[in-house]
């Protein structure tokens, strides 16, 4: 038995579709059960799923409580040994669940399996990472994340890469994981509002000498920004970010650390404005005006730090 909890907040026709592709799983041995967790959506999403799925269980908070706490309403109102976590402007692909759950089951230590995301055009997709930290801000301020996401954007074929990857965290955007090693490591921590609270549960897990993974074979189609399609790039947006790294900073790092974590993000983003700066007065587009925009907007919240 496998649950599987999706998280919304509005975006009814992206949870729509998020379920349709639930229903054409290639695998019909793996019984699952849907439970939604809505935010308090302020659109037709609650009203929709009661009136159209009477097998999926709805919880409807009065208010939105953020991702992490809604994970964990979810995981306290189902009880499967695996559960999938889920946004609502996920697809999945038919082998997809198969796969993770697979890959959990004969892996005793693995805890978390994330699969690989692509946009609903094909192109790759981030979806694992490095802990914030001195590691990842030194890969920031010399190129090294840039390049390596360039890399992966124009050369990324589908099935190209088989082999798992141990990761440091995976995207939260779709998560498998043992409901055991979850409760021992005490859910999701609800001081993370949105953003961040995934890198944090990874961290912990880890901590407790379980693994966590990336596996390519299995593939997802997300959307990125469905629950809340008004917010993809938003100063407010980008302080939510910010502001969720420097909470695991001070959950995780030392004072130290910190200071020169920061430090490295504030000259990266100085960095990237300068060139920015550069580029676009010898190549005026409108990708060059947008990326100048962004490292502003950026250097300006990370200058406040």
């Amino acid at each position: 038995m496998l649950d599987v909890i999706i998280i919304s907040y509005n975006g009814r026709k992206l949870t729509e579709e998020c379920i349709k592709s639930l229903d054409n799983l290639s695998t019909k041995n793996i019984n699952f059960k849907i439970t939604i967790v809505d935010n308090n959506s302020n659109d037709d999403t609650v009203e929709f799923i009661r009136n159209n799925y009477n097998n999926i269980n709805i919880i409807a908070n009065k208010k939105n409580l953020g991702y992490a706490a809604a994970v964990n309403i979810g995981m306290k109102n189902t009880s499967s040994d695996f559960a999938i976590i889920t946004n609502n402007d996920v697809v999945f692909t038919p082998d997809s669940i198969e796969k993770m759950l697979n890959f959990l089951k004969e892996n005793h230590n693995a805890a978390v399996v994330a699969p690989q995301q692509l946009y609903p055009d094909g192109k790759w997709q981030r979806s694992y990472g490095d802990f914030v930290g001195i590691k990842s801000g030194l890969k920031y301020l010399f190129l090294v994340t840039l390049f390596q996401n360039h890399y992966f954007r124009k050369f990324y074929k589908v099935g190209k890469r088989k082999r798992p990857k141990r990761v440091e965290y995976a995207d939260g955007a779709v998560l498998c994981i043992k409901r055991e090693i979850f409760n021992k490591v005490n859910g999701f921590d609800e001081d993370y509002f949105f953003y961040s609270e995934e890198m944090d549960f990874c961290y912990r897990v880890k901590l407790a000498s379980y693994s966590v993974w990336h596996l390519p074979t299995s593939i997802v189609y997300h959307h990125r920004g469905g629950s809340d399609l008004a917010m993809r790039f938003t100063e407010k947006k980008q302080e939510m970010l910010i502001a969720s790294k420097i909470l695991f900073c001070d959950k995780h790092l030392s004072n130290f650390e910190k200071k020169l974590y920061v430090l490295l993000e504030k000259l990266h983003h100085k960095f990237m404005l300068l060139s920015y700066k550069i580029i676009c007065k010898l190549k005026n587009t409108e990708k060059t005006t947008s990326k100048l925009n962004y490292y502003q907007l950026m250097h300006r919240i990370w200058i406040r730090k």
